[in-house]
């Protein structure tokens, strides 16, 4: 067992156990799956709110985060940004800079936190496992590599406005800042989905950095381990193995999103999408299903250069669904997000 979660490796499956689960496997999890079993558990009971989250949306400063809440008497909060990771978080890595919780508009928890044996999952987070610079660093936090040293430090927020807000933020390694990240954030409610919509944008402190080839890293939304998962897009449910750390031609091919139902126990259904805009670069998608992550990675295709004076900017829109995904419904958040004119605005 490692701190508060456990794990137990076998031949075919790794069974993780979560907080409240009493040390039983919640999730059965085989190496390439497209349905993930749902194992028997005695987790604690799904937890929602009173009433779904509706109305506008603001942001509230707490002690290292921001709050994103509704409005009114009782706020109730759908996610939050972390800027100070807490001093006993399970995560291995001391990154900051990272989404969790993210919820529905239920209230129910979409991402996966520290689990058994991907204990640098920190929520939705932003990172690359092989960046060269002044010094080599990894800022995904798994797969080897120059782990240790490396962390995103929170340096500033701003623009604190209705549902949004501004962060930059430094990629160091050993105190050295290799890479500035610039974060902007919008959130808001439409029906049963919580939406985020992301725009990142990344140059290089001095020297040139390069964002190494690797089938994994960028934008990662783990999503909890608790229940029977299956994998859609754009066509519906999705019958491809899972993508496979190291093993390029296993990434899943370009798409406007990818996402993952969660059956839990009970009556509850939750779903999580990330939406790939089409002025990103050229993407392949690092969906493992076993480590259950949904990943547009832009570093598959043989690397990126970062450099001082010109900006790397991806847009990105996240989905945090009460229920199944409905096709028709998501094509129309698609096209909602990618004809915008605020979806398009970079960072100044």
């Amino acid at each position: 067992k490692i701190g508060k979660y456990g794990y137990v490796f076998g031949l075919d499956r790794i069974e993780v156990s979560a907080p409240g689960s009493g040390g039983k496997p919640n999730a059965a999890i085989a190496p390439n799956p497209v349905v993930v079993p749902k194992a028997e558990t005695d987790a604690e009971p799904i937890v929602t709110f009173a009433q779904p989250a509706s109305g506008p949306l603001r942001i509230e400063k707490l002690t290292g985060a921001l709050a994103i809440t509704t409005s009114g008497e009782k706020p109730v909060e759908l996610a939050r940004f972390v800027t100070q990771p807490p001093p006993d978080s399970p995560v291995i890595v001391p990154s900051a800079a990272y989404f969790q919780p993210l919820r529905t508009p239920r209230g129910i928890d979409v991402t996966a936190f520290a689990p058994g044996p991907h204990r640098y999952y920190r929520g939705m987070f932003m990172g690359y496992v092989d960046v060269r610079g002044a010094k080599e660093a990894n800022f995904w936090g798994g797969g080897g590599g120059p782990i240790k040293g490396s962390a995103v430090v929170s340096e500033s927020v701003s623009g604190i406005e209705g549902p949004g807000f501004r962060a930059r933020n430094t990629w160091q390694k050993d105190g050295v800042v290799l890479v500035n990240e610039d974060v902007q954030a919008t959130a808001h409610v439409d029906g049963t989905a919580t939406i985020l919509d992301l725009v990142y944008t990344f140059t290089a402190a001095a020297d040139d950095v390069r964002l190494a080839h690797c089938n994994v890293g960028g934008l990662a939304l783990p999503v909890r381990y608790d229940g029977q998962l299956t994998a859609h897009g754009p066509d519906g449910p999705v019958k491809r193995p899972s993508a496979v750390y190291r093993k390029d031609e296993t990434n899943w091919p370009a798409a406007t999103w990818y996402g993952y139902t969660v059956k839990l126990p009970g009556d509850h259904t939750i779903s999580a999408a990330i939406i790939n805009h089409p002025s990103n670069p050229e993407t392949r998608w690092h969906c493992a299903l076993g480590a259950r992550v949904i990943n547009p990675c832009i570093s598959t295709t043989g690397g990126v250069v970062l450099k001082a004076n010109e900006p790397l900017t991806l847009r990105y829109r996240v989905v945090a669904l009460d229920g199944a995904f409905d096709t028709k419904r998501m094509g129309e958040l698609v096209r909602e997000y990618t004809e915008s004119k605020a979806s398009i605005k970079a960072s100044q």
